[in-house]
């Protein structure tokens, strides 16, 4: 059986379609011959079927019938002449299953991304779930014909109202949450990448993704971006002295010292934390004071950055630089090529610790509480704000793809000078 064979099988399958059977299936006799009775419901539709199996009443043939009764109960329903005909549709339509021509896309794209840029099993997984959880369980009965703009409305209040469990890494419970308007556009890039093909494939005649836009955010719940300001930071660097004088533990003050290195190269290069963790010495060039970024880790897997235009080469600030050669003392012994090393001296595989350690900080500072991640955005906004650069260079050293999203992120559109080699935050 081929590929298309099985499809369609599986197209014709009651279970695959969404039908449900009444619990009570029964068999009686009439005429002689057997008969089945029970419903069938599909879509909030219920059908009752008394009809003739065709089979004469002998104790061969009724045992035969009690044992098959749902599938007898399916063959004769209406509801499977209406699934039948429709396969028959729009196999004349040169209509394909959805499933088919998505798995056959998202294949495709692996084999390219693979041969051109190495992608590793986290990013295939990643799409692979996307397509597996949110995509695939709405669209799996539908041909390409059949997907309108009304569908895929349908199917994006779907996405935004059903309730997902949510697991944490390294944590042991679970919460139910819904997908945030972010998520969803994570979910589109995959399911757009499959309408696109189905276009070029003249499967579909046009992307209804093109229609149907993505709902705006609730001004109301949007979170203001949060950073430290000047102030903050020198607060946070008169701190580091008495949190790390806060263990006896010669490792612990060592990673203490370490998480000092840690915040100053963030403040002096808004780098994505992933990628912070994912440096090695080879990528940084002391001598012009630039950093090359080319790696990121997630949960223990080395891949390439977010995005293309993630992969970068820029200036550091003096913090930065200053940070990394303190770095590269403080490890001088271990002989490692990453730059970052967890108390085992190996690179890290998370950089979730890092929360905890900046909240200890903070707290010590007197600041309130905040994320990691945060870091990036004093970097964004103190380089714009105190004049060190304009928008389109800071949007290129934090690896946007384009100068709007840092404009709408972080502040006013407002035009400054450039020159970053050997400069401070402070300066």
């Amino acid at each position: 059986m081929n590929t298309v064979e099985m499809r369609l099988l599986e197209l014709t399958d009651p279970t695959f379609n969404g039908i449900s059977f009444s619990k009570s299936i029964t068999v009686s006799e009439r005429n002689g011959f057997l008969y089945v009775h029970g419903r069938i419901y599909h879509k909030g539709e219920f059908e009752s079927i008394r009809k003739s199996t065709k089979k004469k009443a002998t104790v061969a043939n009724r045992k035969w019938v009690e044992k098959n009764k749902q599938s007898l109960l399916w063959e004769l329903s209406n509801f499977k002449k209406e699934i039948d005909n429709k396969v028959i549709e729009n196999e004349k339509k040169n209509s394909i299953l959805f499933v088919e021509i998505a798995e056959r896309t998202l294949q495709t794209k692996f084999n390219v991304l693979d041969a051109e840029y190495g992608i590793n099993e986290f990013t295939k997984n990643e799409y692979k779930y996307i397509y597996e959880r949110r995509i695939k369980p709405f669209f799996k009965a539908y041909y390409t014909a059949d997907i309108d703009i009304e569908v895929v409305e349908d199917w994006q209040n779907w996405i935004l109202t059903k309730q997902y469990d949510k697991g944490l890494s390294n944590y042991k419970y679970e919460k139910k949450k819904f997908l945030s308007i972010k998520s969803l556009k994570n979910i589109r890039i995959v399911l757009n990448m499959i309408f696109n093909d189905c276009v070029q494939k003249n499967y579909m005649e046009k992307n209804p993704l093109d229609t149907v836009k993505v709902p705006k955010k609730n001004k109301k719940n949007v979170k203001p971006v949060t950073y430290l300001t000047l102030d903050d930071i020198k607060k946070v660097m008169n701190s580091f002295d008495s949190y790390i004088a806060q263990t006896n533990k010669d490792y612990e003050i060592k990673g203490r010292k370490q998480f000092k290195n840690i915040f100053l190269t963030m403040i002096g290069s808004g780098m994505r934390s992933g990628e912070l963790i994912g440096l090695q010495w080879d990528d940084i060039d002391f001598e012009n004071e630039t950093i090359f970024i080319r790696r990121r880790v997630r949960e223990g897997d080395i891949d390439l950055p977010k995005s293309f235009s993630s992969i970068r080469k820029f200036t550091l600030l003096k913090e930065a630089v200053d940070a990394l050669k303190e770095q590269k003392e403080l490890f001088k012994d271990e002989n490692s090529e990453w730059v970052f090393l967890n108390r085992y001296n190996k690179p890290f595989k998370s950089p979730q610790q890092f929360d905890i350690r900046y909240k200890e900080v903070l707290k010590i500072s007197g600041l309130k509480a905040d994320r990691f991640y945060s870091l990036r955005h004093t970097y964004a906004t103190n380089m714009i704000r105190n004049s060190l650069e304009n928008f389109v260079t800071v949007s290129g050293m934090l690896g946007h793809k384009d100068s709007v999203i840092t404009q709408k992120t972080y502040v006013s559109n407002e035009i400054y000078s450039s020159g970053l080699k050997g400069k401070s935050l402070f300066d």
